[in-house]
């Protein structure tokens, strides 16, 4: 989603770093998704591009339940639930 950014106003890593004041590294680890997308990330990306802190955190959810949304283990599992309505539906008597 940064890179996005990054690639259409023809930036670099380093040069958005420099800009948000971070290392370099940060902003590869982000990109490479090898580090977490924090609150703090999100409001200086914000202040760089002129966006919302809230749009940013909205790419990030949308992305993380996309990588889930994938996971053929997590969707078996997800299968197998019972929803509480259905739960509640089969009881005789109430409480």
């Amino acid at each position: 989603m940064i890179v996005e950014f990054i690639d259409k106003m023809k930036l670099t890593s380093k040069s958005v770093a420099d800009s948000v004041f971070l290392a370099e590294d940060d902003i590869e680890s982000i990109i490479t998704g090898t580090a977490d997308f924090t609150a703090d990330l999100a409001l200086r990306l914000s202040a760089f591009f002129g966006t919302t802190p809230d749009s940013w955190t909205a790419l990030q959810q949308s992305y993380d339940l996309s990588l889930v949304k994938g996971n053929d283990r997590l969707q078996a599992k997800l299968g197998r639930i019972v929803p509480t309505m259905a739960i509640n539906s089969k009881r005789s008597t109430p409480y």
